[in-house]
C-alpha cells in the first residue's frame, strides 16, 4: 500500500488487490472443480480443509471421548496439580481421578478383557489428558470452571461433569 499516496489512490490500490485476490480465488475454484456461485468460496474453504486438515480427513465414530469429556478431564487434572507439590504430576492426578466413581465408570474399567484401558486406567486418563490439553475446547472448559469458581458454584460444575461422564453422548 503506497502510504504517501492520496486516500483516493490508496482506495484504488486496495480495490485492485481485492479484485486480483477475487480472480485468483475463482481460478482456484475452477481448479478444484467448484462451480461459480454465491457459495463457491465457502465450498472452496471446505474442499481445501478436507484436502489439507486432518480433522476433515478422518471421520471417527462418535466415542466417549468428546471435547466436553476431554475438557472436564483437563480441568480436573489441572485442579489437582494446581499446587504442584513434589510428585504431583499429571499422571499422579490421573491416578487420583480414577479412584473416583465417575471416572472409573466413564472408562468402564471392569472385567472386559477387550477394554485396553483396563490394564492401566490412570495411564489411559493421562494419555487423553495430553491429547486434549491444548485443544481450544479445553480453554473454554477452563474458563467455564473459572466462572463457577467466581460464582461459588463449583458443586454445579461437578454435578454437570458427573452427568456428562455418565452419558458422554446424549
Amino acid at each position: 500500500m503506497p502510504f504517501l499516496a492520496s486516500a483516493d489512490d490508496q482506495k484504488k490500490a486496495r480495490l485492485a488487490w481485492e479484485m486480483e485476490d477475487h480472480e485468483k480465488l475463482l481460478l482456484l475454484c475452477a481448479e478444484m472443480g467448484i462451480p461459480h456461485g454465491p457459495h463457491c468460496f465457502y465450498e472452496l474453504s471446505l474442499a481445501l480443509a478436507r484436502k489439507h486438515h486432518t480433522a476433515f480427513k478422518e471421520a471417527l465414530p462418535l466415542g466417549k471421548w468428546t471435547n466436553l469429556a476431554g475438557g472436564y478431564l483437563v480441568v480436573e487434572v489441572e485442579r489437582l496439580t494446581a499446587d504442584l507439590k513434589p510428585g504431583h504430576s499429571a499422571l499422579w492426578a490421573c491416578y487420583q481421578l480414577i479412584k473416583r466413581d465417575e471416572w472409573r465408570g466413564f472408562l468402564g474399567t471392569g472385567d472386559d478383557p477387550k477394554n485396553p484401558e483396563r490394564e492401566d486406567p490412570g495411564g489411559a486418563l493421562r494419555k487423553q489428558y495430553y491429547k486434549f490439553k491444548k485443544e481450544l475446547w479445553s480453554e473454554v472448559m477452563r474458563d467455564a470452571f473459572k466462572f463457577h469458581e467466581a460464582q461459588n458454584t463449583v458443586p454445579i460444575w461437578e454435578s454437570q461433569m458427573r452427568e456428562v461422564l455418565r452419558r458422554p453422548n446424549p
